[in-house]
């Protein structure tokens, strides 16, 4: 009851656990107030006391058991709005949600579509028993076919390596679930031929059981195998003539790592001149084996291959495993192999040459030694010496000429 004393109701609205509002009855009075109680509240309010008498006097009468079954009844037709209501919010969610789905699904297509039809494999969609039901792009443009002419050809048609029957053996095994990886051969509209890697595998859509095949064109590739090869054997071949060249030079050859100097190949004119076998020298250091007689030659030859890469002829002593020592004119540049840096160098043995030149140079001494012991001796003699040439003019007359 209200402070006018009227009858009210509030019945609670729920969608779920979730309160949503009220359904308000009443406003209705139990039985009529009397005047002077009426014209009170309206005082109470500063409204109009014969206004509200008379608006009073126009409510409804109504008692306590009406007023229940009223809210009963509101209560059950509040329960079917809000069943309604929400069966009618989830109707619209789910439409909502079918909606987003329908467009994800239609977006996701496009992409897939546009992603099949700009591929660089040709992809070819069929049925299991080959015939073409759709192609894209690049499957056109590898065979030289229109789209419209593929789709009304099967896959026997361009398959040109495997047999009608090996066909029917792969799409059987592709209804069992299976996958393929083959190569093949293409036939293309206007008769050549190219080689493909194809992919297949089987699946259900709608109930009918489809084929996918992903050929790719693999021209390019055997193209580069082919020059690959061409290069592994050319290198092979080149290879076997350096090593003929590097073990038949009359000259010492070697390669040692840069900068340490290791010995990674000598020849048999290394050994021969050194007199160390390829097990004595391979893996140890030009310095363990002490054949430098002059270390700050090497150190030379290093700084000189630092800076311009190569040395050419330069002349060193060598001591070799005897003990002796051999003359050598070296040239060295540097190489790599397998990414690491490593110095070729050519010993020319001049031993021969430098003994010669130095006996050269001592008999040259002892001439000239001789050759002004005899000036002395003829110089300081009383007698007269003289000599002639063939053509009997004097070419030469001791200082004593004047006193004769």
């Amino acid at each position: 009851t209200c402070h006018a004393g009227m009858l009210d109701g509030r019945i609670p609205i729920k969608i779920g656990e979730e309160h949503v509002g009220f359904l308000v009855i009443g406003q209705v009075f139990e039985k009529m107030p009397e005047k002077e109680s009426a014209c009170s509240y309206a005082r109470e309010l500063g409204i109009d006391q014969e206004l509200y008498w008379h608006q009073v006097q126009k409510t409804k009468i109504a008692s306590l058991e009406q007023i229940g079954k009223a809210a009963k009844f509101l209560e059950f037709i509040g329960r079917e709005i809000i069943s309604l209501v929400s069966a009618n919010l989830k109707l619209r969610r789910e439409a909502e949600n079918r909606k987003k789905i329908e467009l994800e699904l239609e977006e996701s297509e496009e992409r897939f579509r546009l992603l099949v039809e700009n591929a660089r494999d040709a992809i070819f969609l069929s049925d299991t028993k080959g015939k073409f039901l759709m192609v894209n792009k690049q499957a056109c443009l590898s065979t030289g076919y229109d789209q419209k002419e593929l789709l009304s050809m099967e896959t026997r048609d361009i398959e040109i390596q495997h047999s009608e029957q090996s066909i029917k053996k792969i799409l059987a095994d592709l209804c069992e679930g299976k996958t393929y990886r083959t190569n093949g051969l293409h036939r293309r509209k206007d008769g050549s031929t190219f080689p493909v890697e194809v992919v297949l595998s089987g699946y259900l859509n709608k109930g009918q059981q489809l084929i996918v095949a992903v050929a790719r064109d693999m021209s390019e590739q055997k193209k580069n195998e082919a020059y690959r090869e061409r290069l592994i054997s050319e290198t092979r071949e080149s290879e076997k003539k350096f090593h003929m060249a590097f073990d038949t030079s009359p000259n010492a050859l070697s390669i040692t790592t840069l900068p340490d100097g290791i010995y990674a190949d000598i020849n048999q004119s290394f050994s021969r001149i050194s007199g160390y076998s390829p097990d004595e020298v391979i893996g140890k250091s030009v310095l363990e084996l002490k054949l430098w007689k002059d270390e700050s030659v090497r150190d030379h030859l290093l700084s000189e291959l630092k800076e311009k890469g190569y040395v050419e002829e330069l002349e060193a002593e060598f001591t070799v495993k005897n003990g002796s020592t051999v003359y050598a004119s070296m040239s060295a540049s540097i190489i790599k192999l397998k990414g690491v840096p490593h110095v070729i160098a050519m010993m020319r043995d001049i031993t021969a040459q430098v003994k010669a030149e130095l006996e050269n140079r001592r008999l040259e001494q002892e001439l000239a030694k001789k050759e002004e012991s005899q000036r002395n001796i003829v110089e300081n003699s009383t007698n007269l010496f003289y000599s002639r040439s063939p053509s009997h003019e004097l070419t030469y007359i001791s200082p004593q000429s004047h006193e004769f």
